[in-house]
């Protein structure tokens, strides 16, 4: 019986936009899944949106009218796809994090202090800390 592989999701929130990205782990990183939701409560909200193991590339509207209802259907649709179910860790870019400049993992400490900064970034980082969380 063939093991599911691992893979690693990769997630980064703009002020209006969410970007994500599935990549296999198998020795060397595979993307299986790319897109973003774009111009959430801006109107026209859109998920877009390929899937490379069917080379299948698509747009659909979706309503979205703020950040929280954009990130709740990411995650649902992402739910429903075939390759979700392998996800072993979700790495998220953090725009401002000041001095924190490399990888880190995520921890209560770190959340406090980037909310705790979130003034200096408040187009970016509470978003990003409400997909954190939410992931």
């Amino acid at each position: 019986m063939k093991s599911t592989p691992k893979s690693i999701l990769t997630i980064n929130g703009g002020s209006s936009s969410i970007k994500f990205a599935l990549y296999e782990i198998d020795g060397s990183l595979t993307q299986l899944l790319s897109g973003e939701i774009e111009n959430i409560g801006i109107g026209n909200t859109k998920l877009n949106f390929n899937d490379l193991n069917t080379d299948q590339k698509n747009s659909i509207s979706i309503k979205a009218d703020n950040y929280d209802n954009a990130a709740i259907f990411l995650i649902d649709w992402l739910e429903k796809q075939g390759c979700f179910i392998s996800v072993k860790a979700i790495g998220h870019r953090i725009v401002h994090g000041m001095k924190h400049n490399a990888p880190e993992l995520i921890t209560p400490e770190l959340l406090v202090e980037l909310r705790n900064i979130s003034t200096y970034d408040p187009d970016h980082l509470p978003g990003e800390i409400k997909l954190i969380e939410l992931f």
